[in-house]
């Protein structure tokens, strides 16, 4: 309950920031939803996680073991990756596209 309160905080905020502040178009608000949401999201898994669930295999024996500066470096890590590896795909992606000369308009169709 409280790791979804804070998420919804963060993606109605979120996307205000993005559209006023940084002046980005995003309609349907993906980028707050995806990245500030999977941002909270590991670091919820830090701060509530108890071992209760996953039947053992998540390693983790009760709230928080590890040190507060040590879930941040691990937690850093692991969004500075999936940034990393969601923009080197995309931009592969957008790059293959360009290459394509169907896919954009000519201006003679009209």
């Amino acid at each position: 309950m409280i790791i979804g309160a804070i998420a919804s905080v963060l993606a109605i905020e979120g996307a205000l920031f993005i559209e006023r502040k940084l002046r980005i178009d995003d309609p349907v608000g993906a980028g707050a939803i995806h990245g500030l949401g999977g941002a909270w999201g590991l670091l919820a898994v830090g701060i509530f996680a108890n071992g209760r669930y996953g039947e053992g295999l998540n390693g983790v024996a009760g709230p928080v073991q590890a040190s507060w500066q040590e879930m941040q470096g691990n937690c850093s890590i692991s969004h500075r990756d999936c940034c990393q590896y969601s923009l080197g795909s995309s931009l592969l992606c957008l790059r293959a596209l360009v290459h394509r000369k169907d896919c954009w308009y000519q201006g003679t169709h009209e």
